[in-house]
């Protein structure tokens, strides 16, 4: 970031696991996170390679809205340059989920069982363009706003939760980081980690709380699925 002013895609090939320890209190859960890169679900084969995905606990989808082109055919000649220099990603994010989850199903047998918080990334790009509505607390209804709705659909009738943000790895990590935004980037995975018992509320500092969950499902005999006590970290 520093040199470039830009945060790289993920290259290589299989991805390791960056493994973290993290405690509140007497309680510890032990963390593997794996950031493939966005070839890697680009077709079955290559998602049915990924085989630390059938050990799956939650998922964090990263969104940029740019790269979809019925959002990209909304903006006017100025934002549609702002976009480009933006760097969007070679696929949509509607495309990743239709290439990943029929294939996460099959590895792990359970992703109605699964949490997956959804991130929408270059908050900062986004913030600035005049064709598009800005980002606001309820980012899954800025994503159907903008054309993104059959994601959030399908995201709500898939996993057992879902959760929205949307950040930006400029202000975050960037020339004078913004601590509210370094904690919000942090937010979905802590809020994952909630779906295992750990209390995580208190590491987003003061104002944490993510993004907002989506209305939990009912089961046949009426109980809620994916309870917001159970998942919140507040």
């Amino acid at each position: 970031m520093n040199r470039t002013g830009w945060a790289h895609a993920t290259t290589g090939g299989q991805p390791r696991a960056l493994m973290l320890t993290v405690a509140r209190g007497r309680r510890r859960r032990l963390l593997y996170l794996y950031d493939p890169m966005g070839e890697s679900v680009s077709d079955a084969e290559r998602v049915r390679a990924q085989g630390y995905l059938a050990h799956t606990d939650g998922v964090v989808l990263v969104a940029d809205a740019l790269a979809d082109p019925r959002v990209r055919g909304r903006l006017d000649p100025a934002d549609t340059e702002r976009a480009e220099r933006a760097r969007p990603s070679a696929q949509g994010p509607w495309e990743t989920y239709q290439r990943l989850t029929g294939e996460l199903a099959a590895l792990t047998g359970r992703r109605s069982r699964m949490p997956v918080a959804t991130v929408v990334t270059k908050r900062d790009v986004l913030d600035r363009l005049t064709s598009l509505p800005v980002p606001g607390a309820r980012v899954e209804d800025w994503l159907a706003d903008v054309g993104l709705g059959s994601l959030v659909r399908a995201l709500g009738h898939d996993f057992r939760a879902a959760r929205y943000w949307a950040v930006s790895a400029h202000a975050a990590t960037g020339t004078g980081p913004l601590e509210s935004e370094q904690r919000r980037a942090a937010e979905p995975v802590l809020w994952l980690l909630a779906a295992s018992g750990l209390r995580t509320g208190p590491l987003t500092g003061p104002g944490g709380g993510g993004g907002r969950p989506v209305r939990p499902r009912r089961r046949s005999d009426g109980a809620s699925e994916g309870h917001e006590g159970r998942y919140s970290p507040a």
